[in-house]
């Protein structure tokens, strides 16, 4: 709702837009909407936990459907897509925000923990040979051969403080 205020010296009616008002707070700080990848072959059975980079499985992709469908009335209201270079990541991503003109960047910031086989990817190489539309998106060069933790991460927060830190200095 907008509330009027009085009027200025030269007549005018000012409005105030309330603080939870999507127009101010696009003013006054950065939006983002965090997305959890769709159901993976990973989490069908925890045998399945051995799966190096799994895919999205056909519940998974209904799932990106219906996020496709949800996000529909903002995507040309998107600005930019960050993505983990796991395939079920980019799956999510590149099938939920479908028709967006919004640049994707691929960023390893966004990995998983390494808790099993199914938390590592697959080399830039591969994924490049498997996905070569990635080719375009950036940080894709820049991203080493193995992007993954190599070991069970203790600095969790850490990486989250930096995930900030990146989203903070983007324009």
């Amino acid at each position: 709702l907008h509330r009027k205020c009085t009027q200025g010296s030269a007549g005018e009616v000012a409005v105030v837009l309330p603080i939870e008002s999507p127009k101010r707070a696009l003013a006054s700080v950065k939006r983002v909407c965090f997305v959890r990848h769709g159901h993976g072959a990973h989490n069908r059975t925890i045998a399945n936990w051995g799966i190096v980079d799994p895919e999205l499985t056909s519940e998974g992709e209904a799932q990106v459907a219906d996020l496709h469908e949800r996000l529909t009335p903002f995507i040309e209201d998107v600005q930019l897509i960050v993505v983990s270079p796991l395939t079920r990541a980019m799956q999510t991503a590149t099938g939920g925000f479908a028709g967006s003109k919004a640049p994707y960047v691929m960023l390893p910031l966004l990995r998983e923990r390494l808790g099993a086989p199914c938390d590592t990817g697959r080399t830039r190489t591969e994924l490049l040979r498997c996905f070569p539309e990635i080719a375009k998106w950036e940080g894709v060069e820049a991203l080493p051969e193995v992007w993954w933790a190599t070991e069970t991460e203790l600095d969790l927060l850490d990486r989250v403080d930096e995930l900030k830190r990146w989203i903070s200095a983007r324009p």
